[in-house]
């Protein structure tokens, strides 16, 4: 919009290269001029930048391509998974309804890529299945390294106002590894 300027940057703040999935931040003329009850220094950078708390990325014309929230990303073994673009894969397979995907704590990884996947009635697929589907669509650090495969979404946790509840899950997930 004109009058804006928006920038996607790494976690130290820098800008980040093209096709790399950063935070997005934007500064303009009519910006808010902060949040209630905090200061202007708790809501923008010295430069004037607003931390969205958005990850994208951006192609080489400028197009940012929203990846998720920045507080929902994995990092696995130093790279960041977008939990939207595994689950956006599980979904368009034809024997699955539902997929939420979370990072799972891993002593040597940081966190690994788990997967809770809902079937769609009368279908029936396995971790194995799931993987492979998934090694022929994502990079290796972004396939599930952890499924739980549910054929009813009532066992998934959720939230007072029915939203998955993706802190329970990946407690849940870390749990059934043991």
């Amino acid at each position: 919009a004109p009058g804006y300027e928006h920038k996607v940057v790494d976690e130290d703040g820098n800008e980040v290269a093209p096709g790399v999935v950063g935070e997005i931040c934007v500064r303009g003329h009519a910006l808010m001029r902060g949040m209630v009850g905090r200061t202007r220094d708790e809501v923008f950078d010295r430069d004037g930048w607003y931390h969205t708390g958005d990850s994208a990325h951006r192609d080489a014309d400028g197009h940012l391509y929203f990846a998720g929230r920045t507080d929902d990303m994995i990092k696995t073994s130093g790279a960041n998974v977008a939990p939207v673009e595994v689950e956006a894969v599980l979904s368009a397979l034809p024997q699955v309804r539902i997929a939420y995907v979370v990072g799972v704590s891993d002593p040597t990884k940081g966190a690994v890529v788990a997967a809770a996947v809902v079937l769609n009635a009368g279908a029936s697929a396995t971790p194995e299945e799931l993987t492979a589907a998934c090694r022929e669509r994502l990079a290796a650090y972004k396939v599930p390294k952890r499924w739980e495969i549910l054929e009813d979404p009532s066992s998934l946790p959720y939230t007072s106002t029915n939203k998955i509840d993706k802190r329970a899950l990946a407690t849940q997930l870390a749990e059934q590894a043991h």
